[in-house]
């Protein structure tokens, strides 16, 4: 799975030997047989009265070794073959044909026709470009970090993963040095593709870097910082013997690789720091496993302050957290406490949430009342002692987790102090997870954002340029027809297969462009859109269709119109190709603050997997999209089905807007 694209040289001979050129080649040599057979006299011809005349079928016929070029070897071909097939064509317009003008329209006309072809084929064959480079990144990312997560033994995980990137890169040769604890000198933590010798050279440290990168096997090479959360971790060096260049786009993965490498470092350390601990240490590893298993940010929080809890025997507990903007400390998370006490807002000289987030140091009472700056509300709701620890992210501080006792005063040991300030270690882990984590959802709602509004451009353009062209040549070619009163009856009939065939691409063109995205969601909403979704899959398909209203219709979001659109479409087609049904049942139904599509049919239906992460397995990818669309919206995704017994998909979608969901998204899913 190597990142850079292939030779040119290379690929001209993959054209050369493949099949499908051969077989383009034969249909041009065909087509010019019979394009000049009265000519050549090469093909037998059974009646005099079967000799083609006008020669327009074989015109048209040139359409097929063009449109099969274009989408079985590329744009490039399909314009060769085009311009092979004009070659074929302009000796007999030129010199051969008796209506010169006809035929050069109709030379003309199928050009037009080759070259739309040719464009619709570059449109498909960018379009699996950009994907199969996004596929191949991830695939490269996840290879990565499925080493990374395999292992907490930084030499084993390392090793590795470099092992793997290496293999899906392609590069010979790679070295990852780690910073000591010190943070003084490099470790030569693992390397792939070196002479042994060499390696175990008894020089060390930077000198030993200096001269393995040095090596012939390095000869092109690229170096990248490992970095976690801003702090040096070491560095990763890789490259391969020879002159190369690396491309930008393989540098941006070993970025992200290297990324993903410091982080696992660090995360290794902290492990090994704490498998050195005593027994509440061993403890706390397994606490942090339960904690670090959730990425919403809100149920991360919750769960931290529970397990705290439960470690020290508290019987409340609260997570504050910093407003550096406003310099105010709040409380979102409350466990055991009134919930009005979240509407706290403490400057950074009050409370003792204050003093810990100010110093970065833990704080226990055993009065909470006698301290000088203990905050009255918790007083009032019976504070009697505290234990706050300093959550950290990196070197800055950014809140504290908080404990207290309500039924009598308790004196907090070291021993708790150690465990509590160990659980918030790995709550700014997990909170850090669970930032990455919507960071990466806002970074799909962006891809998607994004593909929506190209399928939107893509599909204004063929509504206003390639339909309007073609409208254009079928209104010629009906002028052509209504004018040519002394054109035989033969060319008439050629004429109108042409403007024929003109419509049907026409009319793909405009089904194509509805397809990538219908002008009525953004001009009529919602349901008029499912209306007319629902009314072509009755035309279309003989499928008998329903849609019905509950609730008072009322215009939503675009961004919410979109997504449940785009999951009715997927559902309905899912109806046409997969479910052999005969009828099909739409549900739209506005709540209060939700809106909710429900599509039943009576097809042959499937086993519904027991988690959403085996629809992918099973090659369900519509519906993994449909959930995903879903889950970013904030909303739920419901698939009931049994075989024979038919399909349900209900999405429910809060009333909101979609940019808006800032503290997760939903994830629900049932069957």
């Amino acid at each position: 799975m190597e990142i850079g694209s292939p030779q040119p040289t290379s690929r001209v001979k993959r054209i050369v030997l493949s099949p499908s050129s051969w077989l383009v080649c034969a249909m041009l040599i065909s087509g010019a047989l019979v394009h000049y057979s009265a000519q050549v006299r090469v093909l037998p011809l059974p009646s005099a009265d079967l000799a083609l005349t006008r020669h327009s079928t074989e015109r048209v016929l040139l359409i097929l070794p063009i449109g099969y070029a274009a989408f079985a070897l590329g744009s490039s071909a399909g314009l060769i073959t085009l311009a092979v097939s004009l070659l074929i064509m302009l000796p007999r317009v030129i010199f051969l044909s008796p209506q010169p003008a006809d035929a050069f329209i109709e030379t003309t006309a199928v050009t037009l026709v080759g070259g739309l072809t040719i464009w619709l084929a570059w449109i498909k064959q960018n379009q699996e470009t950009l994907r199969q480079k996004a596929t191949t990144r991830l695939q490269a990312i996840n290879a990565v970090s499925a080493v990374l997560t395999g292992s907490l033994e930084p030499r084993r995980m390392l090793s590795e993963a470099l092992g793997r990137l290496l293999e899906v890169t392609g590069l010979e040769a790679g070295l990852i040095f780690i910073l000591d604890e010190k943070g003084d000198d490099l470790i030569l933590t693992a390397y792939r593709g070196l002479p042994p010798g060499q390696v175990a050279s008894a020089a060390r440290g930077l000198k030993l870097a200096r001269m393995l990168v040095e090596d012939p096997a390095l000869a092109s090479q690229v170096a990248i910082p490992l970095k976690s959360k801003d702090r040096p971790q070491g560095a990763l060096i890789v490259g391969k013997s020879g002159t190369y260049k690396f491309p930008p786009e393989e540098i941006s993965l070993l970025i992200a690789i290297a990324t993903q490498i410091g982080m696992a470092t660090e995360n290794a350390r902290l492990h090994q720091n704490v498998a050195r601990q005593l027994e509440r240490e061993t403890r706390l590893g397994e606490v942090a496993k339960e904690i670090t298993s959730e990425l919403e940010l809100d149920k991360v929080l919750s769960k931290v302050v529970q397990i705290a809890e439960e470690l020290v025997g508290a019987d409340a507990g609260a997570i504050a957290l910093l407003d550096e903007e406003r310099s105010i400390i709040t409380y979102p998370c409350l466990h055991n406490l009134p919930s009005e006490l979240s509407q706290v807002a403490l400057s950074l000289d009050e409370g003792l949430a204050g003093q810990v987030v100010t110093t970065g140091l833990p704080a226990a009472l055993e009065v909470y009342e006698a301290y000088p700056a203990a905050v009255a509300d918790f007083c009032k709701h019976g504070v009697k002692s505290a234990l706050v620890v300093p959550i950290v992210s990196g070197e800055k501080v950014f809140g504290s987790l908080d404990l207290f006792t309500l039924k009598e005063n308790r004196t907090f040991s070291e021993r708790d102090v150690a465990i509590i300030s160990g659980v918030a270690r790995q709550a700014a882990i997990a909170v850090e997870n669970a930032r990455l984590y919507q960071s990466m959802r806002s970074y799909t709602r962006q891809i998607l954002t994004a593909q929506e509004e190209e399928r939107k451009r893509m599909a204004r353009e063929l509504h206003d340029d390639a339909a309007q062209s073609l409208v254009a040549l079928s209104r010629g070619l009906d002028a052509l027809l209504k004018s040519a009163d002394q054109v035989p009856e033969s060319a008439k009939q050629r004429l109108e297969e042409l403007r024929q065939l003109t419509a049907e691409i026409t009319q793909g063109v405009r089904s194509f462009s509805q397809n990538l995205r219908p002008s009525m969601l953004d001009d009529l909403g919602l349901l008029p859109t499912l209306e007319g979704l629902t009314t072509t899959l009755s035309k279309e398909d003989g499928i008998e269709v329903k849609l019905e209203l509950l609730g008072d219709d009322r215009r939503v979001s675009p961004e919410t119109e979109l997504v449940l659109f785009r999951i009715a479409q997927e559902a309905l087609n899912n109806v046409r190709k997969h479910s052999q049904a005969t009828k099909v049942e739409t549900k739209v139904q506005f709540g209060d603050d939700t809106i909710s599509i429900t599509i039943s049919d009576n097809g042959r239906g499937f086993k519904v997997p027991d988690r959403p992460d085996q629809l992918v397995s099973m090659g369900k990818l519509g519906l993994t999209g449909m959930l995903e669309r879903a889950q970013l919206a904030g909303g739920t995704l419901t698939v009931r089905s049994k075989p024979n017994e038919g399909t349900t998909v209900v999405a429910e979608i809060p009333l909101q807007e979609y940019g808006a969901l800032l503290d997760g998204c939903g994830e629900s899913y049932s069957n």
